[in-house]
């Protein structure tokens, strides 16, 4: 999930797991629809300062934050509203908790206090510290609330302000607590790499846990408390049983450290945040992220009726998305490398995705399920068009050929060579009789082709850059063409010939495509615009 701004520095989760509020450097808090994979609402009113900590109720109402600017705000989870600006911290606040019930908040900073609020804004106690604290956590009944100052683990009497125990085994600063739900229970993680398990009545030790290759940032324990979960400037997230002192599943994805993470409800999914700027969510059991790709989404493409999204990715995957819910449908594997093109069928059944792999996949829309896996290019297959009846697609590769297939029965119909480059981009028109595709020859070859002689009708030249885009028409009459060069060209295929130019863009074009009435196109360059078209 992403919309942050910037590095995202904090998450915590309501208690059935449907929501989860992120805090981040970008100055806002943002709450997410967990189950749908989309913000709901984003709130800001911290001094144009970094929020670094957050922490939800267990009925996800109210959301609490702290923030660079000294304060800890209290806000309406469902409204977005700030319900309260608490004041008192002369310094950064850390860390914010959240007693079970609502009703007592706690707050850390480093002025080396730890400051006891209610949800109204009103601060109950100031238990002071003799250095920077840097992080905290209020035992489920209000009764006590544990601490992290240096190397040690210091726990508090909330109503006397007094300190009950120190704990002291770590070897480095300690970065993060959390208390069982029951409350018999405390875990750290410190900068030694450890997470630790303590017996809050007795003080002792009772697991030494070890995974993390850097920094343990957060940890968080499930409702249920047998499973805790923890995040590492190692960029992972580990859950562990904390009855057993071992670690259960480790999942990686992120592209920068990890600094929040939280463990929903009895322990089936796992939020964290980083500062890659992404929210993730993720399945315990699977260790595999419920939402998103896991790294650069390359190629897109969307059924006519706009219900569903297909994607294709770095991480190798095509995932089908449900886009009124943004939700996601299926996750696709079996190309083993990049998947740089998806094209959907005209009626929504069938999409194909090409891949550096050499291959082409036919997926149905429906199950996510693959029909077909397609073999004869000699190199990275680059682009993929499906025709508008959904019998054929056209694919084009570097090994500088274009080839046609047939998705019903996963077969080669016709394979068409000329270009002298690298084909970067092919589209086949309505019911398959029209092939155009472009080439880093810096020509625009248009093939009017049938299925016994493959014939080329014709070369159309005008780009004075690699072109890295093509699109036709559905009655295969208008193609339309984007460069490097920074424009667009519209080309007749009747006459093969240039009727217009766009003078686009203020940088390279990268993509192009076309309504299938040719009355709009859309582009998108690398100066950061997406443009549309009247053609």
């Amino acid at each position: 999930m992403t919309g942050h701004e910037d590095d995202v520095r904090g998450v915590s989760a309501s208690g059935d797991g449907r929501l989860a509020a992120t805090c981040s450097f970008d100055r806002s808090v943002r709450v997410w629809d967990l189950e749908q994979g989309r913000e709901v609402k984003a709130m800001t009113g911290h001094s144009d300062k970094e929020v670094l900590a957050v922490s939800v109720t267990w009925d996800g109402g109210r959301a609490i934050s702290g923030s660079v600017d000294g304060t800890v705000r209290i806000w309406e989870v469902a409204t977005g509203s700030q319900v309260a600006k608490c004041t008192g911290h002369s310094d950064w606040v850390l860390g914010v908790s959240v007693t079970g019930n609502g009703s007592l908040a706690a707050s850390c900073s480093r002025d080396g206090t730890v400051r006891l609020w209610t949800l109204s804004g009103k601060e109950v106690r100031k238990i002071q510290h003799t250095g920077e604290v840097s992080c905290v956590a209020l035992l489920p009944d209000g009764g006590r609330v544990v601490s992290g100052q240096g190397k040690q683990v210091l726990v508090w009497d909330c109503n006397s302000g007094k300190q009950v125990k120190a704990l002291s085994k770590h070897t480095g600063a300690v970065r993060c607590v959390c208390a069982s739900p029951g409350g018999e229970r405390i875990a750290s993680g410190s900068q030694d790499l450890t997470i630790r398990v303590w017996d809050i009545g007795s003080g002792r030790c009772e697991h030494v846990m070890t995974g993390h290759e850097d920094d343990v940032r957060g940890v968080s324990a499930s409702g249920d408390g047998r499973l805790a979960a923890t995040c590492s400037f190692d960029r992972s997230v580990r859950v562990w049983d904390l009855e057993q002192g071992r670690e259960v599943k480790a999942m990686t994805g992120h592209s920068d450290k990890v600094f929040g993470v939280c463990i929903a409800g009895g322990g089936g999914t796992v939020v964290s945040c980083s500062w890659d700027m992404s929210v993730r969510v993720w399945d315990v059991e699977s260790g595999e992220s419920l939402q998103g790709h896991e790294k650069e989404v390359l190629a897109v493409s969307v059924t006519w009726d706009g219900g569903r999204a297909i994607s294709g990715s770095v991480d190798g995957t095509v995932r089908i998305w449900e886009v009124a819910t943004g939700s996601q449908v299926a996750k696709c594997t079996g190309h083993s490398d990049w998947v740089l093109g998806v094209s959907v069928t005209g009626n929504g059944s069938l999409a194909a995705s090409c891949s550096r792999d050499g291959t082409i996949r036919v997926w149905d829309i429906g199950s996510g399920r693959c029909e077909h896996v397609m073999t004869g290019h000699e190199d990275d297959v680059r682009g993929v068009s499906a025709s508008g009846d959904g019998r054929l697609a056209a694919t084009c590769s570097f090994d500088r050929s274009v080839r046609v297939w047939d998705l019903e029965q996963g077969r080669e119909v016709k394979a068409m060579t000329g270009h002298s480059d690298k084909v970067f981009g092919v589209c086949i028109a309505g019911g398959g009789g029209t092939v155009v595709s472009c080439s880093w020859d810096m020509t625009l070859f248009c093939w009017v082709w049938d299925l016994d002689s493959g014939l080329c009708k014709g070369t159309l030249l005008g780009h004075n850059d690699d072109i890295r885009s093509v699109c036709v028409s559905d009655d295969g009459k208008l193609a339309a063409s984007c460069s490097f060069d920074k424009t667009i060209k519209l080309w007749n295929l009747d006459r093969n010939c240039e009727i217009g130019t766009i003078r686009a863009h203020e940088d390279k074009i990268f993509d192009l495509e076309m309504t299938p009435d040719a009355r709009f196109a859309v582009s998108c360059s690398w100066d950061l615009t997406v443009r549309v078209w009247d053609l």
